[in-house]
């Protein structure tokens, strides 16, 4: 998901910057400017004389209001010169956002930039597309269920071991190998006492525990869920605002980054992580959707870094959930398979949309259980969890 809206904002800003030289081009003022340069930096070995060197241009003008307002930018040229326009467009409405004119005037460059900007886009929604609903419920701002459980990589061994335990964690009720020191998910120091089972465990398992929560009414979870949705909104008006307002400042700060482009890049970036957070907050409704668990499957990938001197093996758990209606829901789970194995084909799900976490509809043969709002793993006796201390959907 990170990497996908990085790729995304660099697309957007490129075809931003694109679209806007052209724009001020068409639509834009025309102005006379004083224009001074100076060159920075060494020889750019290999290019061709024109464009061997680094210049700092600054230009002054006057606009329809009378007032001067300046720029700032860096172009190549020869070891004693630098071609640059001495007329300037911009925008009579806003007249601190504007280029030299060669820079607007349209050119391959601004061509080649917009198929950038528009290839980052088409190859990361391409890949969207498909894997259609693989990232659905992980990649649409709702919580990560790999992130729920957030287990070392000790939990493979964990699971496959757990048929022959007979210790358990005080605290979070996990099973700990015998010789351990430890629980392998809390980390809580193995106690003398946890050679049996947590205590009513066996009574736990003779209890029905089957049947959908009506805990997700009480109103400590309502209230955690419009927590929650409020602190979206939070988050996302800070950074809808943090960044035009940065990358404002950080223009007018720095001789290197001209204050148009720096308007530019803030406002598309502030107009992304808008965009990307009112989807966020539309999937976090209240309500459910009940379905089945309808395959389960795993496979290995191979991840290798660019030289291939290292080589990393990685293995993906993936669970297939289908609505009632028919819609299907796919989840991944990189190197941890706690989730997996905790549901099994043919188990019958509720979602709790406004946590975007999932209930097993028969818990009668479990010994543990997924806090539905926190997501740390509880024994199955316990009614509140043991991390946020909210009931537990049972």
């Amino acid at each position: 998901m990170v990497w996908r809206v990085i790729i995304s904002a660099v697309g957007l800003i490129l075809i931003i910057m694109a679209l806007g030289n052209l724009l001020l081009f068409v639509f834009g003022s025309q102005a006379s400017a004083s224009v001074s340069t100076r060159r920075y930096g060494g020889e750019r070995l290999g290019a061709v004389n024109e464009y061997r060197y680094t210049w700092y241009v600054d230009y002054t003008f006057k606009a329809d209001n009378g007032l001067i307002y300046e720029g700032h930018l860096t172009k190549l040229g020869s070891a004693t010169a630098v071609s640059v326009d001495n007329k300037v467009r911009y925008f009579s409405f806003a007249p601190f956002i504007n280029t030299p004119e060669d820079n607007a005037r349209p050119n391959l460059g601004q061509l080649a930039m917009f198929a950038a900007g528009a290839f980052c886009l088409i190859v990361v929604n391409g890949r969207q597309e498909k894997r259609c609903k693989q990232r659905k419920i992980s990649g649409n701002g709702t919580p990560d269920l790999r992130s729920i459980t957030d287990y070392d990589d000790s939990i493979e061994e964990l699971y496959q071991m757990e048929g022959n335990m007979g210790r358990f964690c005080v605290k979070c009720g996990s099973a700990i190998s015998e010789g351990a020191r430890f629980c392998p998910v809390c980390g809580n120091a193995a106690q003398g006492d946890t050679r049996q089972p947590v205590s009513g465990f066996q009574q736990a398992r003779q209890q029905p525990l089957v049947g959908w929560t009506n805990r997700h009414l009480e109103p400590a979870v309502l209230a955690r869920a419009a927590k929650n949705k409020k602190g979206a909104w939070i988050f996302t008006v800070v950074l809808t605002i943090a960044f035009p307002v940065g990358f404002f400042i950080a223009g007018n700060a720095m001789e290197d980054l001209p204050l148009n482009e720096a308007i530019i890049i803030g406002v598309g970036l502030g107009v992304l992580m808008l965009v990307i957070g009112l989807v966020r907050i539309s999937r976090m409704k209240s309500g459910t959707w009940d379905g089945t668990v309808t395959d389960k499957k795993h496979k290995q990938k191979v991840e290798r870094d660019q030289d291939d001197s290292y080589t990393r093996y990685r293995t993906v758990y993936t669970l297939v959930l289908t609505e009632d209606n028919g819609k299907k829901h796919t989840l991944n789970y990189t190197d941890n398979r706690a989730v997996y194995d905790y549901f099994n084909i043919g188990d019958r799900v509720r979602c709790h949309m406004a946590f975007g976490t999932y209930e097993k509809y028969d818990k009668s043969k479990d010994s543990m259980l997924f806090c539905n709002i926190c997501g740390k793993i509880n024994d199955i006796t316990s009614d509140t969890c043991h991390s946020c201390h909210l009931p537990l959907f049972k």
